[in-house]
């Protein structure tokens, strides 16, 4: 069965918009279908984070993942601002915390312009990570070409 189902109906009479005549639109009816992720953290006496799993049920992989962070953000409709949820194991490294937050700011830049389609702002975000990429030695500075200055 389709989850994406287009049905046709007909409108009785017709609304003239002026130009044209409108007799038929068309519907999408969609099966909503809802998924759930969990995520579950083990805590020690001073509720700092020992360990940390997830589970989606679209997911690839069967039963709980091991992740060593998380950084969730949720837009809070009613109240217009955005809620968060950062967490990290004690065993989790400077080194590693750099690397996630790198590849978290080049995703968000991806996810911004695809929402928005702001390629000035995304390529601004992409600039920035790529200056965080390099001073927590994450990526290795490009040296210019023979010939070339340095921007």
């Amino acid at each position: 069965m389709r989850a994406n189902r287009i049905t046709h109906k007909v409108v009785t009479g017709s609304l003239n918009t002026g130009h044209t005549q409108l007799r038929v639109f068309f519907e999408k009816k969609r099966k909503m279908k809802k998924s759930k992720i969990q995520v579950e953290v083990t805590l020690d006496d001073d509720k700092v984070p020992m360990q940390i799993r997830w589970k989606a049920e679209d997911g690839n992989i069967p039963g709980f993942r091991e992740v060593k962070s998380i950084f969730l953000s949720l837009y809070d409709t009613e109240s217009e601002e955005t809620m968060k949820l950062d967490l990290w194991t004690k065993e989790f490294r400077v080194d590693e915390m750099d690397k996630f937050v790198f590849q978290t700011l080049r995703t968000m830049a991806d996810s911004y312009y695809k929402a928005t389609n702001n390629g000035d702002m995304a390529n601004h975000m992409v600039q920035f990570a790529q200056f965080f990429g390099t001073e927590t030695g994450i990526l290795t500075p490009q040296k210019p070409e023979d010939g070339q200055t340095p921007n």
